[in-house]
């Protein structure tokens, strides 16, 4: 079998290790490859590589460009574009491009896929140890982030269900946050965990965290849609029209035992699934058989470009409304 390269352009450290195991143990596990950590500095070039790296600016770095431009059908594994604001033209020098956080109906080039962002690294579950192992869960659900934005909706509607518990941090990567392995004892211990929006995009790390340690995830629909089907396809997971339904779909699994454990091994099992799936699809990106994909995410992908609705939604939501809070704020700045 052949031997890939997989080049990461990242910088040495947590820009590397944050996604690392995911990409180890899921993306790239169903081939034969080798790394390298070029540490952005572009110097390792060999056709057909994958290309790791990250950005979430307007505009690539023109070196990169420079770079991949030398490499004969090079596949882009492109990490963190969650605010939608990147200009993506350069996609067209590569194979196929891989989105890792930032799936985007508006990207309509037809070597572009999507995926979930990934698990946290320390959060990779390597034994595979099963919800059952860990017996009865005493939490109902935990959170650990800080109540911004329709968060404190969440915590309102969620917090009537008890018990739980929430960890309130003060930013990303704060010293005084949890570390994984205390997160992963109350995600061990929970039935439910919340996962509403960042900043701007609708996913987070959180959701397939939360996945590995055998919890269900509840959201709500953004944007008038079930987003999460464009990443996961056919889900288990609880999605409602807002927090307070789904308080009330958690409440009534918690009322009939039965059900909420079915529910728990539906979602284990199917997580399992997913990931073997997505492992094989990879490989068939990279190997250009895209007609092949088993994924039914990519199959929602391809219809989504065709709803005109929803990309005007994403357009006016990521574009027009982050162009116009821009200018407000810049003509507020030059009045004072």
């Amino acid at each position: 079998m052949k031997t890939y390269t997989v080049i990461y352009q990242t910088e040495n450290g947590p820009k590397t290790e944050f996604e690392f195991n995911f990409n180890e143990h899921v993306l790239f596990a169903g081939f034969n490859h080798q790394n390298v950590f070029d540490n952005k500095t572009f110097t390792t070039q060999i056709d057909e590589a994958i290309i790791v790296y990250s950005s979430n600016m307007a505009f690539i770095d023109k070196d990169f460009i420079k770079y991949i431009s030398k490499i004969n059908d090079p596949v882009l594994l492109h990490c963190s574009n969650e605010s939608l604001n990147h200009d993506t033209a350069y996609y067209r020098l590569a194979k196929a491009v891989i989105r890792s956080g930032g799936w985007n109906p508006n990207i309509t080039k037809s070597n572009v896929y999507s995926i979930p962002l990934a698990f946290q690294s320390e959060f990779f579950n390597a034994e595979q140890i099963s919800p059952e192992k860990f017996g009865k869960r005493e939490l109902i659900w935990c959170f650990f982030g800080s109540l911004k934005g329709d968060r404190q909706i969440m915590y309102k509607e969620l917090s009537k269900l008890k018990p739980y518990y929430h960890f309130q941090s003060k930013g990303w990567m704060d010293k005084e946050n949890k570390t994984p392995s205390e997160v992963i004892e109350y995600y061990k211990n929970s039935l439910f965990i919340p996962s509403p929006a960042g900043n701007i995009y609708f996913e987070c790390n959180r959701t397939m965290d939360a996945l590995e340690w055998g919890c269900i995830p509840v959201s709500i629909r953004f944007l008038g849609e079930d987003c999460y089907r464009f990443l996961y396809g056919d889900h288990p997971f609880i999605i409602a029209d807002s927090w307070g339904e789904a308080a009330l779909k958690m409440q009534e699994l918690i009322d009939d035992p039965i059900k909420l454990k079915i529910k728990q091994q539906q979602v284990w099992n199917w997580y399992r699934l997913f990931k073997e799936e997505l492992k094989g699809d990879i490989f068939r990106i990279i190997e250009g058989k895209t007609q092949e994909l088993k994924g039914k995410q990519f199959v929602y992908q391809r219809m989504a470009k065709k709803k005109w609705k929803l990309r005007w939604s994403f357009f006016q939501h990521f574009t027009l409304n982050v162009y116009f809070e821009r200018l407000i704020r810049k003509l507020n700045f030059n009045t004072n």
